[in-house]
């Protein structure tokens, strides 16, 4: 220990503001916020889904666009028949990636990171009445990598959600969504500086759970020639990190304490489509715009100490994030029986950013 004090005495600037942050483990804050975003995404991908099945957004008569423009016109007597025609009912699957940037809290010592990841949702469901139950299964492959080269942690993500959408009348639904989520993280942390060049490593798992709760509402609007559709969500989420130590970097590996989450999300969204005709044709995009409130229902923080030392706590996470969303997509007919989706979106908050894309493209025989 005392050959890395006198490293780190001999630095100055810069290098010494570095060599301090690489000396604590600043992803416990991502392990908690990958929960919330895992289970964000899936009620995404979910009401999405439940939109396309159940809700009167769009007009009675549909048929998504041909980038031929030679197929015949189709008249369907609803929405949920439409999808029944292009094989929409029962499985489904989606295709998502996306990068978040976190910048540094400065004022409680959180640096930043990057955080780019990939993954596929898919589900069953079924209809009847005015009640659509199903379940969905989500993988999600990332990389975490700290600002700076401070270190990098490779996960994998398992969820399952099982879901249920009842209609009220033909302008108000309600959803409800639970998801159990699991995951596994290998770390590195890099100690780079003077004459110290150590790695770091370690293992470790995670898991939490979360229940949501949306209600959906279609008001009669004709804003700029559109059909409109508002969301309002709230919903809990809890999350668990295992205990870990590092090796492979003598006195300077970290003993990190197990940690435990429990936060409410609330969520408002109001999106808006179109039904565009092209040569007897009709294509469907959309926009949204949301807000979200996360909050942490105790104080997130970190036990954490050099083999050997006293430990410490330390905050890990603001207590409060409130994120704003937008999005957009298409729905598209290749024709030949072949059909594809694609969305976008972005989010911002005080000191985070976040962009991803989605995709489905689907062959009927």
């Amino acid at each position: 220990m005392s050959t890395v004090v006198s490293a780190i005495n001999g630095l100055s600037g810069s290098s010494y503001n570095s060599a301090i942050e690489s000396l604590d483990f600043n992803h416990t804050s991502a392990s908690n916020k990958l929960n919330a975003q895992i289970s964000s995404s899936n009620a995404n991908f979910i009401n999405q889904r439940i939109v396309a099945l159940n809700s009167s957004l769009y007009s009675n008569e549909i048929k998504l666009a041909s980038a031929s423009n030679v197929l015949s016109d189709v008249s369907y007597d609803s929405f949920q028949d439409l999808f029944k025609g292009i094989g929409q009912t029962g499985s489904w699957g989606t295709f998502y990636g996306g990068e978040k940037d976190q910048n540094d809290i400065t004022d409680i010592g959180v640096n930043g990171y990057e955080d780019s990841f990939m993954g596929l949702i898919f589900g069953y469901d079924t209809k009847s009445d005015d009640q659509t139950t199903g379940i969905a299964f989500t993988y999600q492959d990332g990389e975490i990598t700290s600002d700076n080269n401070e270190g990098v942690s490779d996960y994998k993500l398992y969820a399952v959600s099982p879901y249920l959408h009842k209609s009220i009348d033909q302008q108000e639904s309600v959803t409800l969504e639970a998801s159990l989520n699991i995951g596994d993280f290998d770390s590195k942390r890099y100690l780079k500086f003077g004459a110290i060049n150590r790695t770091a490593t370690s293992s470790y798992d995670t898991y939490g759970f979360s229940i949501r709760g949306n209600y959906n509402f279609t008001p009669e609007s004709n804003l700029a020639r559109g059909d409109l559709n508002n969301s309002f969500g709230i919903g809990y989420i809890y999350s668990h990190r295992d205990s870990f130590s590092e090796s492979g970097a003598n006195s300077l590996n970290l003993s990190v304490g197990s940690s435990d989450a429990h936060a409410l999300i609330a969520d408002a969204t109001s999106s808006i489509s179109w039904d565009f005709k092209n040569n007897g044709d009709k294509y469907l995009p959309y926009s949204s715009v949301g807000i979200e409130i996360f909050s942490y229902l105790d104080n997130p923080d970190t036990k954490q100490n050099l083999i050997g030392q006293s430990k410490l706590t330390t905050k890990s996470d603001e207590d409060t994030t409130i994120t704003g969303k937008i999005k957009s997509g298409v729905f598209i007919d290749l024709d030949n029986n072949l059909f594809f989706d694609a969305h976008a979106g972005y989010d911002l908050s005080e000191n985070a950013s976040q962009t991803f894309g989605a995709f489905k493209l689907r062959k009927l025989f």
